[in-house]
């Protein structure tokens, strides 16, 4: 039975397919689309949009780091970006194999969650759900989407410029040279005497400017830079609304209005509460599987859809034959499609590139960078 679809209502929107809940009572993980070597924007957030991560301090936020370029180096997955916000986490990645993506993901996500544990104790899942992807098509979406990732902190208010925001995230490494660096943790050692290592890793660029890292540090530098002007310009006309709105409530005799800090055009104290709860916790506004730009965009997503349905039908197909005919040998597997873990390791799809003590000593694995040279 193929996964029933949902189609765009506009062209120029990201396209909403997620498959329909099954009707039966078992509960059946949702079909996830991943497009191999296609920018992928991934998110996950936290149960009842906690904010488990307000409490990370620089050791914390260096070890997250860390645990990013592990799993970059060990499912062989480029990054462009990514953020660390007080309850959600948003990567920017892209890997040759579907199957990588959710390796990557599940790495991250299971390291973030035991420091959460180990700072505040009790157990019990903090991540609210498997991570949700957004293929993007072309390079103006990627672009959209890294600037919706450095621009995170400002937006909410939080900070005047996305490099002041405290966790992780890829504005210095954007305004460089691309470099990485965090913390990883040693085999010697366990609980409060592990010890860590440092490891190195490298943003990859967007599709285009893998041969100009000059110009590609130049367009990153003025997106940056036109985002703090933006949103100053956006705090600035607030603020000026507030203070001719004050003024005439003095003038008539009436209580000055009360409204955030945000229509004050002021920055807003951040929580630093790893058990505050928000009244009303950030969603996403839909569950797309799709994202396009430009002219041509309804043909790409109408190409797309048309994929995924021959993908997840075969997909379908082959779950069948595996169920109804177990000796046989393992089906082609689509490649956009994940597949459960034990259909991969039969297909023979690695399941990791680079072991751990290639990772923390540099320059042991291919592709790995060697540290920083030493000053002086």
């Amino acid at each position: 039975m193929l996964c029933p679809l949902h189609q765009a209502a506009r062209p120029d929107e990201p396209v909403n397919d997620t498959p329909a809940p099954a009707p039966d009572t078992e509960r059946r993980h949702r079909g996830r689309h991943v497009l191999p070597n296609t920018w992928q924007l991934c998110t996950s957030r936290t149960i009842e949009g906690r904010y488990d991560f307000s409490e990370f301090t620089e050791h914390d936020v260096k070890r997250v780091c860390g645990l990013v370029i592990v799993a970059m180096k060990r499912y062989r997955v480029q990054c462009a970006g990514l953020v660390l916000m007080s309850n959600h986490w948003h990567s920017l990645v892209k890997a040759p194999l579907a199957r990588s993506i959710s390796d990557f993901n599940r790495y991250v996500k299971a390291g973030i969650a035991k420091m959460v544990r180990a700072k505040r104790g009790g157990t019990g899942a903090i991540w609210d759900g498997r991570f949700h992807n957004l293929n993007l098509l072309d390079g103006a979406s990627s672009l959209e989407k890294l600037r919706y990732l450095c621009e995170h902190a400002v937006r909410d208010g939080l900070v005047a410029d996305p490099a002041q925001w405290p966790l992780a995230n890829c504005i210095k490494a954007l305004r460089g040279d691309l470099r990485i660096e965090g913390l990883a943790r040693s085999r010697r050692g366990s609980g409060a005497d592990a010890a860590f290592v440092p490891v190195y890793g490298r943003l990859t660029p967007l599709d285009g400017w893998a041969t100009d890292s000059q110009g590609y540090r130049r367009v990153m530098n003025a997106m940056i830079d036109d985002i703090i002007e933006e949103y100053a310009t956006q705090r600035t006309r607030a603020r000026r609304a507030y203070e001719a709105a004050v003024a005439e409530a003095m003038a008539e005799g009436r209580e000055p209005p009360r409204v955030s800090p945000q229509a004050r055009g002021e920055l807003v104290n951040r929580v630093e509460d790893q058990t505050f709860v928000p009244q009303h916790p950030k969603r996403s506004a839909y569950r797309a599987c799709f994202m396009a730009r430009g002219e041509d965009r309804a043909v790409r997503l109408r190409e797309a859809m048309a994929q995924r349905r021959r993908d997840w039908g075969a997909y379908e197909v082959a779950l069948h034959r595996l169920l109804t005919r177990p000796c046989e040998a393992v089906p082609e597997l689509p490649v956009t499609c994940q597949w459960p873990t034990a259909l991969s390791a039969a297909k023979g799809e690695p399941f990791a590139w680079a072991s751990f003590m290639d990772i923390v000593h540099p320059g042991a694995a291919p592709g790995s960078d060697p540290p920083p040279a030493a000053a002086g």
